[in-house]
């Protein structure tokens, strides 16, 4: 697989759809802060998280849906963006290291080491992730985050710099996913 498809992909979804994506992100703090504004002091940080990331998913839906190369896909209780057949896009809260949290199911913690999940398409694994200030609650940050097949994040984008702080190796997280996928052992009977 060329190594370039990836990155043009990224480059195209940021270049044509930043509008778009900014406006999902910003637009979900606010809804959140209208709908859940008396019960700010009784809702955990993971239901805020979960409720700010599903409007993210609504809004961008409602933004890419009919565009060409997007597809929506919601299975095993996780919603992803499949673009241009290159990425496999997750939205997410991210911490200030642009990190998800630790607390995964197994199909998040393949989605985070580039395993294949299943019957999803074979490409990279992107997070599409926000991060809120401590204080105000406000997002600080819109970015792409990339992690390699140990975990680590190999590159990340922020929609506002625009900037990849590291040049992702597209074929070694392929091949690593291929090498898992022939490595299932099957009963025989």
């Amino acid at each position: 697989m060329d190594e370039n498809r990836p990155n043009q992909a990224l480059a195209l979804l940021c270049d044509s759809y930043q509008d778009i994506l900014e406006q999902a992100f910003y637009s979900a703090i606010d809804r959140y802060y209208e709908r859940h504004n008396d019960e700010l002091l009784v809702i955990s940080p993971a239901t805020k998280a979960g409720y700010i990331s599903d409007y993210i998913y609504h809004n961008l839906k409602g933004g890419l849906e009919g565009k060409d190369g997007v597809t929506f896909i919601e299975k095993r209780q996780m919603r992803f963006i499949l673009f241009d057949g290159q990425l496999l896009i997750r939205v997410k809260k991210l911490n200030s290291e642009l990190q998800p949290s630790l607390n995964r199911t197994k199909s998040a913690q393949a989605f985070h080491h580039q395993q294949m999940l299943g019957d999803f398409p074979l490409a990279l694994h992107v997070y599409l992730g926000y991060v809120l200030d401590k204080i105000s609650g406000e997002m600080n940050t819109v970015a792409f985050a990339c992690p390699d097949t140990s975990g680590n994040m190999a590159w990340r984008v922020d929609l506002q710099e625009k900037r990849v702080q590291r040049r992702l190796d597209f074929n070694s997280i392929v091949a690593a996913q291929l090498k898992k996928r022939i490595r299932i052992k099957r009963k025989t009977g």
